[in-house]
């Protein structure tokens, strides 16, 4: 139940799924006072009439209700219906049956009533038709009785209804429980939870959602920052005690073996992250999309936490201070699709991986060893790593990617690069530890040595030399093959006081031939009016700047389902939308979504214009702002401009 809510709230943050709400207003009583302090995720939308006239407003709402889109938009809202928003089918409920029921908010949590134990709640403001909701109900409970459910008996007068649902083989069978009081309908498949709820219809609860100081936390730097904008969607996650929920519900064949990935990153300092959510607005004066985030992770306390050090163990490599501008370097080419970088402290991250490293691995020491062996091991590279490589890294990482055309599985390219304060003395040890691997090539191009990781499919030329009684080698022979899917690049270049590595070899030339090409990717319309943005959101410090041009980086997505090879799909974004959309289970999938009959990209690539990220660090954690402008400049609509913007 809890594992088909995670889809859920994941897809209550696209805008297909929102759009299967109903018309609604905000409501007297909120959903975070009803809901107890246990609850992990939190989803809401507090005016949905707001947000259907603003999404459809912005040029999402109108690629959305493109008549041509209509096929690929369907298919998309089948998808979040069947893999997120199932757990209303198991309540005996259906988004059709509660449209134009709701007329307040309309919220989704997912709740830990025990360690081992998830729950779903569904709160619904009803209070212009709660005939209307009444009746709903009424024909929920006699489908329910049809199809065999079980009315569990309630005291007179309790104004709760449950039921015991029919469940799988060998499973617990579900509960469905409902009532509507004061203007609420609530539904849940947990009957302590709902019992709490209803009791919280009358008498406000001390340890609702409200009280919890991260969501607290949360809530005041989003939706309460300056300048913020009424929300037109608003969402929140306890990230562990989620993972912990979700995990609790998944059948045993469905449980992952090896490590414990959840234990060891509490262990190591990282459930310092205790909440993360914030607000998004449509239409938001110059901003087709506005939306903000906070990561809410105090400072430690506890005997692993060093004096000086905010986290402890290998947690503290969360580290992302504040400084410059992140405008993009020289060498970056101006026709990119992403562009993100960051300032960072990766000497420090290294220093601090061990603890992790050796937990993750099941063998203390191991992380040393595996140095030592890279060093004094004769058959090695004998490189210390340390001394040699992360002693000469920076204090800035940059990411780029673009799409290689005709658009394929693999098209993304991408380049990740961080600065190195002695690029002589880095270059000798890529050098060294590139020799000691069989797989790697040194290429030369435009004076620049590159490092490319062949392809154990690929033919590589060898010296054609007759040697009698000796096979002939020449152009066609092919290594052995190796499988190179754990690879995280396939070519290294130091080059321009940075290292490089990336997954395809032509975009690495491209960032070497930027330095003759000459204006680069700062130096474009569309990220000089991204960039404009920091002083009108009142930006106080960038830790990370991104960069993105949305078409670009959407229509890989695009084409692949267009073409029926998305579940082949090896882009970030495919990479999302196929873990969603395939039922949580490893393997390749059928799409399910028929493409063929879309439109080609370019007659829609109008609805998607440049994009931006800032993300600011504080004392206490993180904000992100991100937005997305129109195609084109436009002038913006008189209304919703937050404090400071320019129209």
């Amino acid at each position: 139940m809890v594992v088909r809510s995670f889809r859920a709230w994941t897809a209550g943050l696209s805008a297909a799924a929102i759009l299967l709400f109903a018309q609604t207003v905000w409501a007297a009583r909120p959903a975070d006072t009803l809901l107890p302090s246990t609850t992990k995720s939190f989803v809401s939308t507090p005016n949905v009439n707001q947000f259907v006239e603003q999404f459809n407003r912005s040029q999402l709402g109108k690629f959305v209700n493109d008549p041509a889109l209509k096929p690929f938009v369907d298919g998309v809202r089948q998808q979040f219906k069947q893999q997120g928003l199932r757990q209303l089918e198991q309540l005996g409920m259906s988004w059709e049956e509660l449209e134009g029921v709701p007329s307040g908010e309309v919220a989704l949590a997912v709740v830990q009533p025990s360690p081992d134990e998830g729950a779903v709640a569904l709160i619904v403001d009803v209070s212009a038709n709660v005939p209307k909701a009444e009746a709903v109900l009424s024909k929920i409970a006699e489908r329910l009785a049809q199809n065999g459910a079980q009315r569990i008996k309630r005291a007179p007068n309790d104004p709760i209804i449950a039921y015991q649902l029919r469940g799988e083989p060998g499973t617990k069978a579900p509960i469905g429980a409902y009532f509507v009081q004061q203007g609420l309908l609530v539904a849940s498949d947990n009957i302590q939870l709902i019992e709490s709820m209803l009791a919280a219809t009358h008498s406000e609860r001390s340890d609702s959602l409200s009280t919890v100081k991260a969501y607290r936390e949360v809530m005041s730097r989003t939706v309460g920052a300056p300048g913020a904008l009424p929300p037109d969607l608003v969402w929140f996650v306890e990230p562990f005690g989620y993972a912990e929920t979700v995990r609790a519900a998944l059948p045993l064949r469905e449980k992952r073996k090896g490590p414990d990935f959840l234990k060891i990153l509490k262990s190591q300092g990282f459930a310092a992250i205790q909440g993360v959510g914030g607000c998004v607005s449509f239409s938001a004066g110059t901003y087709e999309v506005l939306h903000r985030t906070f990561v809410y992770a105090p400072a430690a306390t506890g005997k692993n936490v060093l004096p000086g050090e905010k986290y402890a163990l290998a947690a503290r490599m969360l580290k992302l201070p504040n400084g410059g501008d992140l405008h993009p370097q020289a060498w970056v080419p101006r026709d990119v699709s992403t562009y993100i970088s960051f300032n960072c402290d990766l000497r420090s991250a290294f220093a601090v991986a061990d603890t992790l490293v050796d937990e993750l691995v099941g063998e203390k020491g191991v992380f040393h060893d595996v140095l030592d062996s890279l060093r004094d091991d004769p058959k090695g590279p004998r490189v210390d790593i340390e001394k040699n490589l992360i002693a000469h890294i920076g204090t800035r990482a940059t990411i780029i990617s673009d799409c290689k055309l005709p658009v394929g599985p693999k098209s993304e390219r991408k380049v990740m690069a961080a600065e190195v304060t002695n690029e002589e003395a880095v270059a000798a040890t890529i050098r060294k530890l590139m020799e000691a691997d069989r797989d790697a090539r040194p290429r030369e191009f435009e004076g620049y040595t590159i490092w490319e990781i062949v392809d154990s499919e690929s033919e590589i030329p060898v010296l054609e030399v007759e040697t009698p009684g000796a096979p002939m080698l020449h152009s066609e022979t092919k290594l052995p093959k190796r499988d190179r899917e754990d690879r995280l690049f396939t070519a290294v270049c130091v080059a321009q006081g940075h290292v490089f590595g990336a997954t395809h070899i032509d975009l690495l030339k491209s960032v070497l031939m930027q330095r003759k090409q000459g204006d680069n990717l700062g130096a474009t319309a569309d990220f000089q009016r991204v960039a404009s943005q920091a002083n009108a959101l009142g930006i106080p410090g960038i830790a990370l700047r991104g960069f993105s041009r949305s078409d670009e980086d959407f229509r890989p997505t695009y084409d692949l389902i267009r073409n029926g090879q998305m579940p082949q799909a090896e882009s970030s974004l495919g990479r999302i939308l196929n873990a969603l959309w395939g039922e949580g289970k490893e393997g390749a999938r059928k799409q399910r979504i028929d493409g063929h009959e879309l439109p080609e990209f370019e007659s829609v690539r109008q609805y998607f214009g440049p994009a931006g990220t800032f993300v600011t660090s504080l004392d206490d954690g993180w904000v992100c702002v991100g937005f997305m402008l129109s195609k084109e400049p436009v002038v913006a609509a008189a209304t919703r401009l937050p404090e400071g913007s320019t129209k």
